[in-house]
Formats: C-alpha cells, sequence, structure tokens
C-alpha cells in the first residue's frame, strides 16, 4: 500500500484495507498480454500472504472481464466461497 500511495495511486476504499493481513484471502488474476501495468510484479505479491492464489490468464490483456469474462467469474465464485466459508467458521 505504501508503494502505490508513493506513486500517488490511490483507491476510494483505501482505509477499508488496513486490517488485512498475511491470513486474509486474496486472488490476483492478470492477463499475459496485459501492456498496460504487466503481470510479473503482481504476481510477486502472491507470495505475501499464505491465502493467496492467483492466474496468469492467456489470451487476455488489461481488460481481462472482457477478454475471459469466464474465467473471471470462476475465480470470483471462487473466492466468494472461500471467504464465506471462512467467516462460518470463525463464528
Amino acid at each position: 500500500m505504501s508503494q502505490l500511495q508513493d506513486d500517488s495511486y490511490s483507491l476510494s476504499f483505501e482505509n477499508d484495507l488496513h486490517h488485512l493481513n498475511s491470513k486474509t484471502a486474496v486472488c490476483i488474476l492478470v492477463g499475459r498480454h496485459d501492456q498496460v501495468v504487466g503481470y510479473e510484479q503482481q504476481l510477486k505479491l502472491i507470495e505475501l500472504s499464505e491465502s493467496a492464489e492467483g492466474a496468469l490468464v492467456n489470451k487476455a490483456g488489461h481488460n481481462l472481464m472482457i477478454d475471459q469474462p469466464g474465467l473471471v467469474s470462476f475465480y470470483f465464485e471462487k473466492m466468494l466461497e472461500s471467504l464465506t466459508k471462512a467467516q462460518l467458521t470463525s463464528n
């Protein structure tokens, strides 16, 4: 977060992210042909969390949701299931 802020990048929900830790479920999807941000640095973020997973998606660029909507939907639903299970076990 600090590096992004130093580069003047900000998110509208940034303050809500401060409670995240290495056990927070994270799913990073990146397009192999993304010529805007690339993918190598984003995939390295997976190593920071024991609950993170990621996928490098072929035939996709910066518009991953447009290029591969089925895969994005699959990973989104998988992430929601994981969060639901985590919430049920914590209650």
